[in-house]
């Protein structure tokens, strides 16, 4: 096998959410969850997690416009990796996974893992992961290691129950994971989190975290530029009817720094307005795809509150529909 296709069943999750999602914390988005009513996935997340991302797709199928978002974020072209895994697993996660997690974890530690629940046929499943896998045994669980697509890497898969699955991008699973214990999260992660949990899909990342230099010294991309005095993160989106509500917020540690992060979003703004105008920039994008994505860009709003900068924006039908045919010249041929 060229790939492995479970690496890339985690980078379908992950686009799952970076596709269906602009924005976050919108007032009418604001639901303080009581921290003993997180998603039951939340707790599995480990507990020095700087980024948790969380997904209700069974929720979210039921929505008209997550349905159009997702035609439109379709492929053109289907992963061959990913359509072997499908044929030999039965799995496919666009109708069989129903939730997910995706915690990632920095630093010297540093880890992705997806935590999925669905409905997965775990013979099926093991036996394609030991095409190219091995069995070994992790704090006394059984886990399947297979290659991945990156050098150094491997991915590993284990089962928490008949309905979920656990998959790494490296390293071994959370002892916690064996131990039956939940971690414990930063209680500051896990506030904000409670902020957003009344959402079918959100993400907060600890910003600061994730802009550190890696392990080699290289630069942040974020070093120098306004966005590196964003603290945390927040996103989260809720369809409401015929329309969605999409939302992102950064902190900042002060007023003045909110301002700049605004002033520099509103750069990249125009900056991607004008690569989405430019047939040369937008490569393999349709015109239809790029149109409905400068639509929903103009449709942004950005604010400051204090040192919180906030993008908000409703989506609906009219953002995404195509535009209308021209209409033929008069006197052409029928």
């Amino acid at each position: 096998m060229k790939h492995n296709a479970i690496n890339a069943m985690i980078v379908a999750l992950t686009g799952i959410l970076l596709v269906a999602v602009a924005a976050r914390y919108a007032p009418q988005l604001r639901h303080q969850a009581r921290a003993d009513s997180l998603p039951e996935l939340i707790d599995l997340a480990p507990a020095d997690s700087t980024l948790v991302a969380y997904a209700d797709l069974a929720a979210l199928r039921a929505s008209p416009l997550v349905q159009v978002l997702a035609a439109l974020a379709q492929p053109s072209n289907v992963d061959h990796d990913y359509a072997e895994f499908v044929r030999a697993t039965g799995f496919d996660y666009q109708k069989d996974l129903d939730r997910f997690v995706i915690a990632t974890r920095t630093g010297t530690a540093a880890q992705t893992l997806v935590f999925a629940e669905g409905r997965f046929d775990r013979a099926r499943i093991e036996g394609y992961a030991l095409r190219s896998g091995t069995l070994v045994n992790q704090n006394g669980r059984t886990v399947y290691v297979m290659p991945s697509g990156t050098a150094g890497k491997k991915v590993s898969l284990t089962f928490l129950a008949a309905n979920r699955i656990v998959l790494s991008d490296g390293g071994d699973l959370p002892s916690s994971l064996a131990a039956g214990t939940a971690p414990s999260l930063d209680p500051n992660l896990r506030e904000r989190i409670s902020r957003v949990a009344g959402s079918p899909l959100f993400a907060v990342a600890k910003a600061g975290a994730i802009a550190q230099d890696d392990a080699g010294g290289a630069p942040s991309v974020m070093a120098g530029t306004p966005f590196a005095s964003l603290r945390w993160v927040s996103l989260a989106a809720r369809p409401e009817g015929a329309q969605a509500l999409l939302s992102i917020e950064g902190e900042c540690d002060n007023p003045g720094d909110a301002q700049k992060v605004a002033g520099s979003l509103e750069v990249v703004r125009g900056m991607l307005h004008g690569g989405l105008a430019d047939p040369k920039s937008r490569g393999q994008m349709s015109a239809e795809t790029a149109a409905a994505a400068d639509r929903m860009l103009q449709g942004v709003q950005v604010s400051t509150d204090a040192e919180r900068v906030r993008l908000l924006l409703t989506l609906t039908p009219e953002l995404l529909a195509r535009p209308a045919a021209p209409a033929p010249a008069n006197g052409s041929a029928h």
